[in-house]
């Protein structure tokens, strides 16, 4: 119910062939959805326009025709409802194409994972983003977008520049949405922010009236916590762009709702103008934070975005230029693994992506690394959009690299002691350092500014009087000193590995502090890594 009508649906594209006579023609598949087209932003003109360039290019390639490789696309259709009916039914006879382009969404990847690495069967993403646990290293599913990881670390850090402290996440009770809390969650709490129990969207639900008005009990509460309207409250809403939409319908009942920020992953397709009147409505009143891909400005692209304009009839989305590259990443795999005639081997496509990856010139960027689970992680340009109060109108508010490659992230900038006896070590404050990046991290520098301590009493203690240990890997515990406010420490974390830093306070006999209440130090770090 929340997907256009077919009078609104645009017929698939005419699938791209191979010139007659080509004594090489390799044959991809297309996995193709009529729902998830609807509302793809032009995916599979993407494909077919990408497959022609290509034919042409090979064409023009001065060689024997017989080194030629041209490309086609046969289509495998198949409903939301049953993704993998279509995939088993082109296979049905052990025929059936060894490489496709797709899926869009990760609720089909998921679906079709599986089966694809039991056939030998290449799978190019460029839309897929979830990190859960049916996606993790199937050997035969590449994804050209960065995962939900990144993008939640984005949403978190921008929702930590926007003042907000205290999360409500709006959950879509599937794969997508159950994946995209959990990352974001874990990047708040990273970045000091608390998040409070989801309220749930069941997939599908075109009346969300339910979720507004326990939204609308929830800022109310804590409003009534804090004494007066509530500050620096989100609500991260990890649910589709259709959900979205229908939530924003119903959240015009309540005028609270508009007094706290929004912050969805990119659903609306920012900068895209706003359609939705409910969404519009609601970016004029509320703030709203969404991202996008920042897509390098070339000739080339823009040139393919006047095609696929021409095509679609609207503007193109980032995922459609990511399909643009699928098709040059597959054509690069297949070329130097195909055998006579154009046929290929799924296996042999899949030990060669990698490498072709590195290869690729593609419109979001030249040589793209995939990770171990076959996923993106060449750092990227993200933007950070706000929509404008009164117009709804985007504005850029920030631009991020992501991921990055060597760096740490903790949680507060700040440590905090309560009275101290001189002479004794104070019980250790324990903070999670995480490596944010993709490197294999070897130490941690640590800076921190003189302790400070409230009202009359701030005497500072000596250089030294803080330590500082790392604990990784099972490794006892070294303490080492924070000889005039700088230490290195060991600290061995892999990507995405998380570890604990602990504070101590161990002031030399005699040192004064002070008694009147808790000391505190403000502390900065970096990573060295390998």
């Amino acid at each position: 119910p929340l997907l256009p009508p077919p009078a609104q649906q645009r017929p698939p594209p005419a699938a791209a062939q191979c010139p007659g006579g080509a004594a090489r023609c390799a044959t991809i598949g297309e996995l193709y959805s009529p729902e998830v087209a609807a509302i793809d932003g032009g995916i599979h003109e993407a494909y077919a326009l990408a497959v022609e360039d290509y034919n042409r290019m090979e064409a023009a390639r001065q060689a024997n025709e017989s080194q030629k490789l041209y490309l086609q696309l046969q289509r495998a259709a198949f409903s939301l409802a049953s993704p993998l009916e279509g995939l088993r039914a082109a296979h049905a006879n052990g025929s059936g194409p060894h490489a496709y382009l797709g899926p869009t969404t990760s609720h089909t990847a998921e679906a079709l994972a599986r089966f694809a690495e039991e056939n030998g069967i290449v799978l190019v993403s460029p839309a897929s983003q979830s990190t859960s646990p049916p996606l993790v290293r199937p050997d035969t599913l590449f994804r050209l977008s960065l995962n939900d990881r990144y993008e939640a670390d984005l949403v978190a850090i921008a929702a930590s520049r926007e003042g907000v402290a205290t999360v409500i996440p709006v959950v879509r009770n599937d794969s997508y949405g159950r994946s995209y809390h959990a990352e974001f969650s874990r990047e708040a709490g990273i970045v000091g922010m608390g998040v409070l129990d989801p309220v749930v969207v069941p997939p599908g639900a075109a009346d969300l009236s339910l979720q507004a008005a326990e939204l609308n009990r929830r800022v109310a509460a804590l409003g009534a916590a804090a004494g007066g309207p509530a500050a620096g409250i989100g609500l991260f809403v990890a649910a589709t762009g259709a959900d979205l939409r229908a939530l924003a319908a119903s959240a015009a009942a309540y005028p609270l709702l508009a007094s706290v920020t929004w912050l969805e992953p990119g659903n609306l397709f920012a900068p895209l103008p706003i359609s939705d009147p409910g969404t519009l409505r609601l970016a004029a009143a509320a703030p709203l934070v969404s991202t996008s891909w920042a897509v390098p400005q070339t000739d080339r692209l823009e040139r393919v975005h006047a095609a696929l304009l021409s095509r679609t009839g609207s503007e193109p989305h980032h995922f459609s230029y990511a399909a643009y590259d699928a098709v040059l990443l597959l054509a690069d795999a297949i070329n130097r693994t195909a055998r006579a005639g154009g046929a290929y081997a799924g296996a042999d496509v899949a030990a060669e992506i990698p490498a072709a990856a590195g290869r690729l010139d593609g419109l979001l960027g030249a040589d793209v690394a995939l990770d171990a689970n076959g996923d993106r992680n060449s750092p990227s340009r993200l933007v950070v959009w706000r929509s404008e109060p009164g117009t709804g109108e985007w504005s850029e508010a920030d631009r991020v690299q992501l991921p990055e490659t060597c760096a740490v992230r903790l949680g507060s900038t700040a440590i905090a002691f309560g009275d101290v006896a001189p002479g004794a070590p104070s019980p250790a404050s324990v903070q999670t350092l995480t490596n944010a990046g993709t490197a294999q991290i070897t130490s941690v520098s640590v800076s921190a500014t003189p302790w400070t301590a409230p009202g009359s009493a701030s005497e500072v203690l000596a250089a030294g009087a803080t330590e500082i240990a790392v604990a990784a890997g099972g490794a006892g515990l070294a303490w080492t000193p924070l000889a005039d406010g700088v230490a290195a420490v060991a600290a061995p974390l892999g990507p995405l590995q998380d570890a604990e830093i602990l504070f101590r306070l161990n002031a030399p006999l005699g040192t004064p502090h002070s008694a009147a209440g808790p000391i505190s130090q403000a502390v900065a770090y970096s990573a060295s890594c390998s």
